[in-house]
């Protein structure tokens, strides 16, 4: 008897410890691994920017470097120029930053934008340097190109900034080649500044900031003094009519063209006088009406480019509300986009782009989940904004996380080799170490409808950060996610299937993401998971049934061989 009480102890013991192992099995420590192996080479994704992709690279006197979004279909191009932050540096291009700098390229690839081009490409220009040196005849042939290849039937030019004056510069280079122009505070007179075909003579002393060296608020009436543009700081060059004279060759030949055109500024732009938009519109809708030229002009002087108390941008960015559409022209007619829209005449049956973000793949590190760092481009440029952790299938046990749980860090180094002796820090992640990382805050953490893990980032890191030479030097990222402990639903083996029985597995042929797509096996036989809580633990019923029915085995057996005895 006490035999039989012994080994029936013995037994529960046994079912106990089978029972834990199993529980255990379901809650273990995972560690986290940063994927690398992004298009762009900087550790990131960015479902807007990896779209466009290498069209020409720059040769000296032959072509520039270019991104180019493909669309479905259609037979409308749009030129975008960037500013002068998103230029070379020191001999050095990338043929990125002229897309993450600002919204500027990738506003042209929104949904409804390309629905009303009823599809556009979008070919999107990088200087080797700047825009104030005459690449007009490059980007010609690139354009030319373009339009062979793709059977383009109408084209489009947007800019800003230096990429406002090189949009003027084409126009007037080659007049009636365009089909529409929309750019912002184009870079005339920037102080300091020499601009090729302009002039630009800065060498005098301009510490007095006298009337005599600001620049005038009409243009068109030198004689007027000029406080505003002496509050602003905003020099005339000591060449300055030779300038004017210039300027007003551009100005004639896109008077004559057939180009309609929407030009923006905002009042208080300490980079480029607003004075010089103003002259600009004055000029070519006097000398259009003249000529009984009835393509339509418009411009519009904004007060501010910020929207409230929020936001803090310079008041040279009057490019923020021309691409938000916010802009609408000084006689109340039409908004920025609404207007290069309105344009089109495609008759192309539009078809829409679909796009998803990657997932980052399953990790060959046992107990390692790989995540991808998520990037959009903002107003201000591309910034990180959420990290995707892929579970690879498993499903979580408890979906509601706490951001709490989530320790985040990251540091960034510099892509170009330019920046790192500079450590300018501009809201990045540049002066951070991998010995000491920033913490980055998560703001939220949840599971999405794939059943992975997205976390909302606080302190979104800054891609393309400001320094003295560029503002847009890419960063590459380094973000660390703390390991942690992750409970997982378990499922039972799948019934045995006889081999005379067994049905060829099909892939589903659904459509998924790229990196992302789930395999679904047509013949495979049902499961049942029953899932019991035991603390934060969970117990798995059919190994329990099967310890149990074990232990029943044994104690049969020994009641047996008491009996033989």
């Amino acid at each position: 008897m006490k035999l039989k009480q012994t080994l029936l102890a013995g037994s529960l013991s046994l079912a106990m410890i089978l029972s834990l192992s199993t529980v255990a099995s379901a809650s273990n420590k995972f560690n986290f691994e940063q994927n690398t192996a992004t298009d762009n080479t900087y550790g990131y994704v960015d479902s807007e920017v990896d779209q466009f992709k290498t069209y020409t690279t720059y040769v000296k006197g032959k072509s520039l470097d270019t991104k180019l979004y493909k669309p479905v279909s259609g037979d409308t191009l749009v030129v975008v120029f960037h500013g002068n932050g998103e230029g070379g540096v020191e001999g050095k291009t990338n043929n990125y930053t002229q897309l993450a700098g600002n919204r500027l390229a990738v506003t042209y690839t929104e949904k409804e934008i390309q629905e009303k081009f009823k599809g556009a490409y979008v070919l999107s220009f990088q200087a080797p340097e700047d825009w104030y040196h005459d690449h007009t005849a490059e980007a010609k042939q690139v354009i030319d190109q373009a339009c062979k290849e793709f059977g383009i039937k109408q084209k489009f030019v947007s800019g800003l900034s230096a990429g406002g004056l090189m949009s003027e510069r084409m126009l007037s280079t080659y007049p009636d080649f365009f089909d529409g122009a929309l750019f912002s505070c184009a870079a005339i007179a920037k102080n300091g500044t020499y601009v090729e075909g302009l002039g630009g003579d800065y060498t005098l002393d301009y510490s007095s900031m006298t009337d005599e060296n600001t620049l005038p608020d009409d243009l068109d009436k030198p004689e007027d003094g000029s406080k505003h543009n002496q509050t602003l700081k905003l020099q005339r060059p000591a060449d300055f009519n030779a300038y004017l004279s210039n300027y007003n060759t551009w100005l004639d030949k896109i008077a004559q063209s057939k180009t309609p055109l929407f030009m923006v500024h905002a009042q208080n732009d300490n980079t480029i006088a607003s004075s010089w938009t103003k002259y600009a519109y004055k000029y070519i809708s006097t000398q259009r009406q003249q000529l009984e030229n009835n393509t339509p002009t418009y411009y519009q002087i904004i007060d501010d480019t910020n929207y409230d108390t929020t936001t803090s941008w310079s008041q040279h960015w009057s490019w923020i509300k021309m691409l938000n559409n916010d802009v609408t022209d000084s006689t109340n007619t039409i908004k920025t986009i609404d207007f290069i829209t309105s344009l089109s005449t495609s008759k192309n049956t539009y078809q829409e782009k679909e796009t998803s973000l990657p997932l980052a793949g399953k990790s060959d590190q046992e107990n390692t989940f790989k995540f991808n760092l998520v990037a959009k481009v903002k107003d201000d440029g591309e910034k990180v904004t959420t990290a995707i952790i892929d579970l690879a299938g498993k499903k979580l046990k408890d979906t509601n996380l706490d951001a709490k749980m989530f320790k985040v860090t990251a540091y960034a180094t510099d892509a170009t080799g330019i920046a790192s002796s500079q450590r300018v820090n501009y809201g990045n992640l540049i002066q951070y170490t991998a010995d000491k990382p920033e913490e980055i805050a998560v703001e939220k953490a949840e599971v999405d409808s794939q059943g992975n893990i997205v976390l909302t980032l606080a302190n979104e890191g800054v891609l393309n950060y400001t320094a003295p030479a560029s503002r847009n030097l890419p960063m590459i990222m380094h973000y660390a996610i703390a390991p942690m402990t992750l409970a997982f639903v378990e499922e039972e083996n799948p019934a045995p299937v006889t081999p005379s029985k067994e049905k060829k597995q099909t892939p589903d042929t659904k459509k998924t993401p790229a990196k992302a797509q789930t395999v679904k096996p047509k013949a495979q036989a049902k499961t049942k998971t029953k899932v019991v809580k035991s603390g934060d633990s969970t117990t798995i019923l059919p190994y329990v049934g099967i310890a149990v029915v074990a232990l029943v085995v044994i104690i049969l057996l020994l009641t047996k061989k008491k009996k033989n005895q």
